[in-house]
């Protein structure tokens, strides 16, 4: 920090807050500690990134620097484009040399040199490297004993996803695909799949006529849970004539209730020589999308009874105000303000009266309302609210 140009008496201010710290925990209601961490500040602690930030501040200055000496020379998308030698991505960092022996040596001695002077340490087990297509494989291995680099990049994953994405998007995304259609498979037994999917039967061998959701004109797509079948594993292949792809009535009525006996036979069969298939019941197409099953959990999960619908959310955002205070006016209308009672009930314990008053439980009415400054505002403007009705507003 000194390095960096800070004053000696703000640096000693910043070494107390990480020497002098203590914790406090509570359990079950009960105030524990303080506590003395050998180590300083936790991860999580909200003076945490803003001294992390110093550190990475103290990384790129010396990368910049290297950069203006010549000592290293970034990477360039195209001739015009200004050279880029270090991305940071929170605490993961991006860094562009040339496939030169000096180089590298340059970049691990920066490395060496936060490490000293930071305190903090690199995991270079972590670390992935890669190389353009026309470096040769001596200098390759070269850089790679000098960084004590092991792993390829193009075989990392960063926040989930490959960290290298050539020109074959659809080979390098295709496990995306493979892991969505494995949880479609897995999600039969969970409710929001039984309602939202169904079978559609072609050479119903993979179908289980009694727990699997494929009656498609009724609501649950299933037959009658309640019955008892007298045996297991019943396919719906098992319901159709030996070699033909007709229902067998007979057969269908003496299992079934007269309602499902009546929707299975009223069923279309597929005579195309295909697998059953997974569909999505709520789209015209059958295929899933985020949206369609974002309305499916609304209309089915969420209720919207005291939020406006339609029309309603169409006239706050058409109105002529800036974009922040309509975002602002959504939020409240959807009870998403942060205010203390709405914080404790999702269980974030912490004192709920309002700080600013010591009066009254700090809710969203209070606070826009009814506390003296925020009611003077709205005197102040002319606007004036029938709080009788106010008050009744769901919290």
């Amino acid at each position: 920090m000194v390095g960096m140009g800070f004053q000696s008496k703000w640096v000693n201010w910043m070494i107390l807050c990480v020497s002098t710290i203590s914790y406090k925990f509570c359990l079950n209601g009960t105030f524990i500690g303080p506590l003395q961490p050998p180590r300083g500040l936790r991860q999580r602690d909200p003076l945490s990134p803003y001294l992390f930030l110093l550190c990475v501040e103290g990384l790129s200055s010396s990368i910049h620097q290297s950069a203006v000496e010549g000592s290293i020379h970034g990477s360039q998308i195209c001739n015009m484009a200004p050279t880029v030698t270090h991305l940071l991505f929170a605490d993961d960092n991006f860094l562009f040399f040339k496939d030169d022996r000096v180089e590298a040596v340059t970049i691990k001695n920066l490395l060496n040199s936060i490490i000293t002077l930071s305190g903090q340490s690199v995991n270079f087990r972590k670390f992935g490297i890669f190389f353009s297509s026309n470096v040769k494989e001596r200098d390759r291995m070269e850089i790679s004993d000098i960084l004590g680099v092991s792993d390829d990049l193009r075989n990392n994953k960063y926040l989930g996803l490959p960290s290298l994405v050539g020109r074959s998007k659809k080979k390098v995304f295709e496990f995306i695909k493979d892991k969505v259609w494995r949880k479609v498979q897995g999600c039969k037994s969970k409710s929001i799949s039984q309602a939202g999917y169904r079978w559609v039967i072609s050479d119903s061998l993979d179908i289980d006529a009694v727990h699997d959701p494929w009656l498609k004109n009724k609501d649950s797509f299933c037959v009658d849970q309640s019955v008892d079948y007298g045996q297991d594993n019943i396919k719906v292949a098992n319901l159709m004539e030996d070699n033909s792809k007709s229902w067998n009535v007979e057969k269908i009525s003496q299992l079934f209730s007269e309602e499902d006996a009546r929707l299975i036979k009223a069923t279309h069969i597929a005579h195309s020589a295909t697998r059953d298939r997974i569909v999505w019941s709520n789209t015209s197409n059958g295929q899933y999308s985020v949206k369609a099953g974002y309305q499916f959990w609304c209309d089915n999960f969420v209720s919207t009874s005291n939020i406006p619908q339609g029309a309603g959310w169409s006239r706050l955002w058409s109105l002529d105000i800036p974009h922040k205070a309509k975002t602002f006016l959504w939020h409240f209308c959807r009870n998403n303000i942060p205010v203390k009672r709405r914080l404790r009930a999702r269980g974030v314990y912490l004192p709920i009266i309002c700080p600013m008053c010591n009066l009254d439980i700090e809710h969203k009415l209070h606070l826009f309302f009814n506390y003296i400054f925020a009611a003077s505002c709205w005197q102040y403007v002319g606007l004036q609210f029938d709080m009788s009705k106010v008050e009744s507003a769901p919290e």
